[in-house]
């Protein structure tokens, strides 16, 4: 017996009549570019994501500033100073993450090798330090605030 709905039509897609299976001859295309759309959309979070995640080289960096008009924040740290990881932890923090992610170009270094930056960025020798940094007129890095070593979000000024 034929499945059959209340009104007694067919819900069998080779039983409906020609017109409405031919309704629409692309319905075959569609299913061939389903995967070139996952694809894209995949992408498109990639890009997302990408975006979300902090810079490794100035150079990439100061390029997207340009692009996106925003200023540089830039993180200066080293994995062997113990302090580095509450500092992590605290930049990761919701709040502090999306004001970062929505104000700046978040761009993260490390101290050692980046010292000659620490130096000029934040005017001393160091391990942890974060500044902010815009462009001025001829699109060169102007440092405009300077954080040297740690402090806790809890005692950062509301």
């Amino acid at each position: 017996m034929a499945d059959s709905t209340s009104s007694g039509a067919s819900t069998d897609p080779s039983q409906a009549p020609t017109d409405q299976r031919s309704r629409w001859p692309g319905r075959r295309a569609l299913w061939a570019l389903l995967p070139a759309l996952g694809l894209c959309v995949s992408l498109g979070l990639m890009a997302t994501r990408n975006s979300e995640v902090w810079q490794r080289e100035l150079e990439g960096a100061l390029v997207l500033a340009r692009e996106q008009g925003k200023p540089l924040h830039v993180h200066f740290s080293r994995s062997d100073v113990p302090l580095a990881q509450a500092m992590d932890e605290t930049l990761a923090l919701e709040p502090v993450r999306q004001i970062a992610q929505t104000h700046f170009i978040n761009l993260r270094l490390d101290a050692r090798s980046q010292s000659e930056l620490f130096q000029r960025f934040i005017g001393s020798a160091g391990a942890l330090a974060s500044c902010i940094v815009d462009l001025d007129a001829s699109g060169q890095p102007d440092v405009v605030a300077v954080l040297p070593g740690y402090q806790d979000a809890d005692r950062c000024p509301s």
